[in-house]
């Protein structure tokens, strides 16, 4: 049986179907191919010859032609009316400046007054066009894109050899901006208004109450002595008091729990227990957390004491952690690291030491650190305030003391006038180094939140911008001043909780 052949007529009310395939058309290209097939249908339907089957340039051009002569016919009606029946343009029309005329295809170009040039004829006579038109969207797309994602600059002088779309600048300012291949490569993240500093960072406490903890190395150790040493691997835990800076180091055999946990003692031994301890998102860290709640959790239950268990519990501590791939939320310890690797490289360069000499270097380099300076001395005194003054100025199990600072220094007694000098350097750290907190050194501007359901790229600091992640922001985490700096983003190969540094958002309308 012979095959019925069934055929689709769709209607459109609109009353053009030329103007319904531009306004849905997103590419040049695409637009130019389709109206060329219509009017090859309309010709065979006319003529009843056979074309060839493929798509000729003359039909290429002759369907350019139908589009520029339509958009200029809706867009410049009165002008491309005038043009048609030889009267001259109004005083008044905004295209007299460019001395319009119609070719043979019936399409406005503009005069200009380079006719007498070498250039070529569409340089000379470039078609007129408005920038409000669909058609001068995907013109400068096309054209941005064969060029190979040029600049503004370029694309815009290379669309004026052929087309003039009036205020086509800015058009092409904005499709060179919303561009997502350019757009990855100018690798521009989102930022906020620099956040407050927490309470933990501006209001007096012991040392090291509030601490934040980082990692740095591997160093190079040797692990035998003679003709012919064994080299091995070392890795350094950086302790700082996150209110007056105060850092305490640890040498480190391997990255192990338990290796973390034995120089965590040491810490807690030499400078007193703390109840907050801030870090990054390493996998000994979490470990730590974990095994170090499992040891508080067993020692409180075997306790049968209960002076003892509530003191235990009372000094639990608080791990917390910064959000993932986010450095700058823990810039005060990576400003120790740098620091400290900054020291061992004037001092040891490329030589290894053993286990014992590195952990001598790395205490002197502590003293070295917790003698710097916290601000510029003030102009009644010659000492400038420093960490070790809150290290060495009160014991590590102090009482609370009523204030000395307004009682005249030689009435008090020998321990009252050692914590009257203890409260005098808190009292300086409030009125020296506090103001010196005060400034936003970067981030300045505030910027719109991003919000849930915002369509953006992950940023991946060991891949290429081309290859980054797409996803969609899932939930958002705004801080106390109720501003986003941290998102989580699901993308095809899972869920991210990254900061706002680590995301682009796509250009989107």
């Amino acid at each position: 049986m012979k095959a019925e052949t069934k055929v689709n007529l769709h209607i459109s009310d609109d009353g053009n179907s030329l103007s319904c395939m531009i306004n849905k058309s997103s590419s040049w290209s695409r637009l130019l191919r389709i109206v060329s097939y219509c009017l090859r249908f309309v010709h065979r339907l006319r003529e009843r010859n056979r074309l060839s089957p493929f798509l000729s340039a003359w039909e290429l051009q002759y369907a350019r032609a139908k589009i520029f002569t339509h958009v200029q016919e809706e867009f410049f009606n009165v002008e491309y009316k005038q043009l048609t029946t030889g009267q001259q343009l109004s005083k008044k029309s905004k295209l007299i400046r460019y001395t319009p005329f119609l070719d043979e295809q019936r399409v406005m170009r503009v005069g200009g007054r380079i006719d007498n040039s070498i250039a070529t004829y569409d340089a000379k006579h470039p078609i007129l066009l408005p920038k409000e038109s669909p058609i001068a969207g995907l013109l400068v797309r096309y054209q941005h894109a064969a060029l190979l994602h040029a600049g503004v600059e370029y694309t815009f002088h290379s669309l004026r050899q052929r087309y003039w779309i009036l205020g086509a600048r800015n058009l092409v300012r904005k499709t060179v901006f919303n561009c997502r291949t350019c757009f990855l490569q100018r690798r521009h993240t989102s930022s906020q208004l620099m956040a407050d500093l927490p309470e933990f960072r501006v209001q007096p406490a012991r040392c090291f109450l509030h601490t934040g903890l980082d990692y740095a190395g591997p160093v190079s150790i040797k692990t035998s002595t003679g003709r012919t040493p064994r080299f091995g691997k070392a890795w350094f835990a950086i302790f700082v008091c996150l209110s007056t800076k105060a850092i305490h180091i640890e040498l480190v055999s391997d990255l192990t729990t338990s290796a973390f946990i034995a120089a965590f003692k040491r810490f807690w031994s030499r400078r007193g227990p703390i109840s907050d301890l801030y870090s990054d998102n390493g996998t000994t860290f979490h470990g730590a957390k974990r095994d170090l709640a499992e040891m508080q959790r067993m020692a409180i239950a075997q306790s049968q004491d209960e002076e003892i268990s509530s003191f235990m519990a009372s000094h639990e501590i608080n791990w917390h952690f910064i959000p993932p791939s986010a450095p700058h939320f823990g810039g005060i310890w990576e400003t120790g690291v740098r620091s400290i690797k900054l020291h061992l490289k004037r001092v040891i360069g490329s030589s290894a030491l053993t286990f014992e000499e590195y952990s001598s270097l790395l205490i002197q380099i502590e003293g070295l650190l917790n003698s710097r300076r916290l601000c510029t001395p003030s102009d009644h005194s010659l000492n400038p305030l420093t960490p070790s003054h809150f290290l060495t100025g009160q014991p590590l199990t102090s009482v609370p003391e009523p204030s000395f600072l307004d009682v005249n220094i030689n009435r008090l007694q020998r321990w009252r006038q050692l914590q009257a000098k203890v409260q005098g350097f808190w009292k300086r750290w409030n009125l020296e180094y506090f103001s010196t907190l005060q400034p936003r050194t970067k981030w300045h501007q505030d910027a719109p939140n991003v919000a849930v359901g915002t369509l953006v790229v992950l940023k991946e600091p060991n891949q290429p911008s081309s290859k980054w992640m797409l996803g969609r922001v899932t939930e958002v985490h705004p801080g106390q001043d109720q501003r986003v700096r941290v998102v989580t983003v699901k993308t095809a190969k899972g869920i991210y909780k990254r900061p706002i540094t680590k995301i682009a958002v796509l250009p989107l309308n």
